[in-house]
Parts: structure tokens; sequence; C-alpha cells
């Protein structure tokens, strides 16, 4: 796979097609920071969710972690800004990851970020690797320390990528080697997220970037913090957002919640669950119009997975899986099909015992 090496250009790009822009409905959906119980450091993530009518593209634009308008820390799409590149489809999920790696093999609490659309695998970290399928973010702000969405705390913003000034960082400051500042107008979209206030970690953030705060991500328990519907920004995150007990990148759990409006387009495919109520067998039947990469799994209402019928290349045609849930609890319960990013429209089921 081929891997950006990119020079620290300060300055604006020019190039024929228009940059990300506050305007093209792209937002961050969900993030993940608080780490498992097991206290693995590498399991963050950062879902995006495009909310505009059309394509947009994230070439070029930059993911920041610091105070307001300044960042600590600064990772980069590939490309440059204006590229079509780096794809979103209207009404679709992007999943930038700390490690594209199933984390959940290695504790229940992690989710599985084998799918993701980029990482930030670093140079130095032993495990997990590099997932050669997966492109890399640009460390632009040449860090060479654990990815920032587990440990620290406060501000992620993403931004056009198109200007940004950088100063060596001073004594004293947590950060690398330099500082950067971002103009507030090419500031894509911001959240600010706390643990609980205390005078050390009060909302810092410009109110014009986000008015509210995400309260009560605790570390270590494998929380995450999801808009109440993808999309919805009304530049206060206390009225955006809610933390869930699991983290729900948009490839691997479909819906996290029934009360959640499906925001996935169609694919072509058809997906059927049998009989409904069931106990305790359940036959899911799916069509796929061509071979692909693709995960059917069960979610109860909580958004915890509790079975994956199948992993891996689906051949073109009619195929029929089978769900013994002979240990599960009576309740609801969703059938999910995901591929390449995309899902069918979740099956609700109702388990009867």
């Amino acid at each position: 796979m081929h891997k950006l090496l990119v020079s620290l250009c300060l300055g604006l790009w020019a190039s024929w097609a228009v940059a990300l822009a506050p305007s093209d409905g792209v937002r961050i959906n969900e993030i993940y920071v608080a780490g498992p119980p097991s206290r693995s450091e590498q399991d963050g993530f950062i879902e995006f969710y495009n909310a505009g009518s059309a394509t947009a593209y994230l070439d070029g634009a930059m993911v920041l972690q610091g105070l307001d308008t300044f960042a600590q820390l600064a990772f980069r799409f590939p490309g440059e800004p204006g590229g079509q590149t780096i794809a979103m489809a209207p009404g679709s999920f992007f999943v930038l990851a700390t490690d594209a790696y199933n984390h959940a093999g290695l504790d229940p609490a992690s989710p599985n970020l084998s799918y993701a659309n980029v990482e930030t695998a670093l140079p130095q970290e032993p495990f997990p690797p590099d997932n050669a399928s997966v492109e890399n973010m640009v460390d632009v702000m040449g860090i060479g320390f654990e990815w920032f969405f587990v440990r620290r705390w406060g501000q992620v913003l993403l931004t056009t990528g198109e200007t940004w000034w950088a100063r060596p960082c001073q004594p004293g400051e947590a950060c690398g080697n330099l500082v950067c500042q971002v103009p507030l107008e090419e500031i894509v979209d911001g959240i600010e997220y706390l643990y609980a206030l205390s005078g050390d970690s009060l909302p810092r953030l410009n109110n014009a970037i986000d008015a509210g705060i995400i309260l009560g991500i605790e570390p270590w328990t494998g929380q995450s913090a999801e808009r109440l519907t993808p999309g919805q920004d009304s530049d206060n995150s206390t009225d955006d957002f809610r933390v869930l007990a699991l983290s729900t990148p948009g490839y691997q759990n479909a819906l996290a919640v029934p009360q959640h409006p499906d925001p996935f387009v169609d694919t072509p495919l058809l997906l059927k669950a049998w009989p409904n109520p069931f106990n305790p067998e359940l036959n899911v039947g799916l069509d796929v119009a061509e071979r692909v990469v693709g995960r059917l799994a069960v979610f109860d209402v909580t958004g915890r997975e509790v079975a994956v019928l199948h992993e891996g290349w689906m051949e073109s045609g009619r195929r029929e899986f089978r769900w013994r849930a002979s240990l599960a609890a009576s309740g609801s319960y969703w059938v999910v099909w995901q591929a390449a990013g995309n899902a069918s429209h979740p099956l609700q089921v109702q388990l009867v015992k």
C-alpha cells in the first residue's frame, strides 16, 4: 500500500477542486477515547458521518488535538486539500483508527477496527503491527508517542487543512516539537469531552465551534460518545451527544440502539430473518449482488455484539445462516450485514422464551 511522505509545509495549498468545508455536512459522529478495562492503548477511533447531500472529500484535511484552535498533536489525511481521493458518499461513515486491528480479540470491550478507513500507525509501536491494507494518516507534528485519543482529554477538531501555522513547543508545554494553530473559519467540526468538571478541566473550546461538552466519559471503561442522530449538529455537544457503554464504529454496528433512525443508503442486497418471533433458532437469508467482504452479526438493544454469523468474503447469490440463541435472553435483537463501510437496513427480531 502506498504510504504518503509529507514534509511540513506551512501555508495554503491551491487545487482545482474545492477543499472540505463546514457546509459539506461532514461531522464527527463518534469518538472512542476511554480505552478498555485492560488498559490497552491502541484501540481509539474517531467516526465521521457525511450528513450532506453530496460526496465530500477529506484529502489533506487535518484532525487536531489541543486547546481551542491551538493543536499539540495533528494528523493529516492523505493527499492535499482540494483533492478527490478520500471520498465520503452522502449518508456514509468513515472511521479513523489508532490501529486498524481487531482489538476485540485482545479485550471484549474493545472494537474491531480491522476495517477502518485510515489509521495512525506509528513506527515505534511493536504491537499491533501496521495494517498494510489501510492507508496511514500523516503525523505532521513529528510526535513519536501513542495516538492521543485514549489518554488525553480535551478537544478534537476536524479542519480543512488548507492553512495552519506552527511554532516550537515551549518548555513546560505538553507537546512534541511543535504547536500549530488553524484559523477559526477553517474548522469543519469540533467537540470537547471531559470525564468530570473541575477547576483543571473546565470547558475551553471556542463557543463558535462547540458551545457544549460531552461529559462523563470515564477512563478505561470502554465508553464512547456518539451523536443522538447521525449528522445532528447544533454546535452544542451537551445536546448532540450521549455516552455509550460500548463503542460502535459505523461498519461494525449499524444501529447502536433501536431508536436510532437508519442512516444508511440502500445496498444491493436483501436481508431476511425467520421465524420472527423465534425460539431458540433464527434463520437469516442474505442475497448479495456481487462478491464482497462483509460481516453478518447480531446486536442486542444496548449495541453489544452477541453473535457473528459470518465474517470475510461472501460470494454473490443467496446464502443462509443460523443463529442458535439458546443462551441468549428473551428480548429484541438486531441483525445487521455490513460491507465496505455500508450496511443493510438492520432487521429487528424477537427472541421469546
